[in-house]
């Protein structure tokens, strides 16, 4: 779900206001998937990302559970 300009760090620094993230895998190469992150909600193309944040994408390795493979919880 989306949500663009809420909440008082979002109205004071807009271009930290995180609006949505994707993550599919990827259509060109099998095995790996594609991440997106929108910033800045209503900016022009060409509107940088600000040197004074950090976006990071933190990722946690998964398993996928099968009949001979029950997941743990």
């Amino acid at each position: 779900m989306s949500d663009h300009i809420s909440g008082p760090r979002a109205l004071a620094q807009p271009i930290a206001d995180i609006t949505d993230v994707y993550a599919f895998p990827s259509p060109e190469r099998s095995g790996h998937f594609v991440l997106v992150l929108n910033t800045l909600p209503f900016a022009q193309p060409s509107a940088p990302f600000s040197d004074g944040l950090v976006y990071r994408f933190r990722l946690l390795p998964v398993t996928t559970s099968t009949r001979d493979n029950p997941p743990l919880l």
